[in-house]
């Protein structure tokens, strides 16, 4: 019968093992249509029924299995991305602190003096990317950098402000000064936020 087409070498074998049809997987899906058709457990009605539910069962298990290679190829991309982001980073704050080992300044009577880490923190953080970041783990790349870059955490939410989207601002802008200078309270009310 015609309908038969529409399923694959599979689905017919799904078909012989439900109606009891005995059948070598090795068998050619011409053969195993005329094992089908010629078998006394046929009845057409019923096998329709039989060869729209397995093909509709393998079309959803593909979707299934399509959706959850797209999901690994998107988190090893982005865990691809977090690497390369932190060697970009390491590479900078070792640049930085070499490039700090090495200033000094004379004063007025010629002594030498030794400037300490100075790396100006808006350089080495990057704006927070609504799309693309992840608003917890991007606070803790924040705080390394904050801590590297010997920025007092009192000074925190400052440089935080600086790289953070105009309408995060704005919200903390209607907060009490002594809350809005908090860093622990602003994180608190950030990751709320992105919950």
């Amino acid at each position: 019968m015609a309908y038969l087409a529409r399923g694959n070498k599979f689905d017919l074998l799904e078909i012989c093992e439900e109606i009891g049809v005995e059948v070598n997987p090795s068998s050619k899906v011409a053969e195993i249509k005329k094992l089908i058709l010629n078998s006394q457990l046929y009845v057409e009605e019923e096998v329709k029924i039989i060869l729209d539910r397995v093909i509709s069962d393998r079309k959803e298990q593909e979707r299934i299995s399509r959706e959850a290679k797209q999901e690994q190829i998107a988190r090893e991309e982005k865990q691809e991305r977090i690497a390369r982001e932190d060697k970009q980073h390491e590479l900078e704050m070792k640049k930085l602190e070499l490039s700090q080992k090495n200033q000094s300044l004379n004063d007025e009577s010629g002594r030498r003096i030794d400037l300490g880490p100075k790396i100006q923190l808006t350089q080495i953080t990057p704006k927070f990317d609504e799309k693309n970041d992840e608003m917890g783990l991007y606070l803790i790349n924040f705080e390394r950098k904050a801590e590297l870059a010997q920025v007092p955490k009192k000074d925190w939410v400052a440089y935080l402000l600086a790289v953070l989207p105009a309408e995060l601002s704005n919200m903390l802008a209607r907060e009490p000064v002594e809350n809005a200078t908090d860093y622990d309270f602003v994180k608190d009310v950030i990751l709320k936020r992105y919950k």
